[in-house]
């Protein structure tokens, strides 16, 4: 389930990166199609989850399914400010197979969640949305 949200949330941020340079055909529909398929994903988790569902927490130190959902809206937000703040500023990579690789290396590490890790303070879920619709 975080996995699907995570890559939900990476997804939808890559999408509005995407105009940083020209696309080939089969990127944009690699893209679209990955964005699709997790959003897909993300809404058949997550669907007809009640309120006990959505905020249950199998641990005090584990997230909810409303704070997972939270801190990828947060994360999105706080990519998409950097994104257009810095790398849309930034000149174009020419080297194309340089952004090929950090292209699959951002596929293959990014949904990967066997490494836990602590988010920064920003991203912290705080309850800001309050439902599943908000979120």
């Amino acid at each position: 389930m975080k996995r699907l949200l995570f890559a939900l949330g990476v997804s939808a941020i890559a999408v509005s990166a995407l105009h940083a340079q020209d696309l080939t055909k089969e990127e944009r529909t690699r893209a679209i199609k990955y964005l699709e398929q997790t959003e897909a994903g993300v809404l058949a988790a997550t669907k007809g989850l009640s309120e006990a569902q959505w905020n249950f927490k199998p641990g005090p130190d584990r997230w909810s399914i409303a704070e997972v959902a939270e801190h990828i809206a947060a994360s999105e937000d706080l990519i998409r400010d950097n994104i257009q703040t810095n790398v849309m500023k930034s000149p174009a990579r020419t080297e194309k197979e340089d952004v090929k690789a950090l292209d699959d290396l951002v596929m293959q590490k990014v949904p990967d969640r066997s490494v836990k890790r602590q988010t920064i303070e920003p991203l912290r879920p705080t309850n800001r949305y309050g439902s599943p619709r908000t979120a």
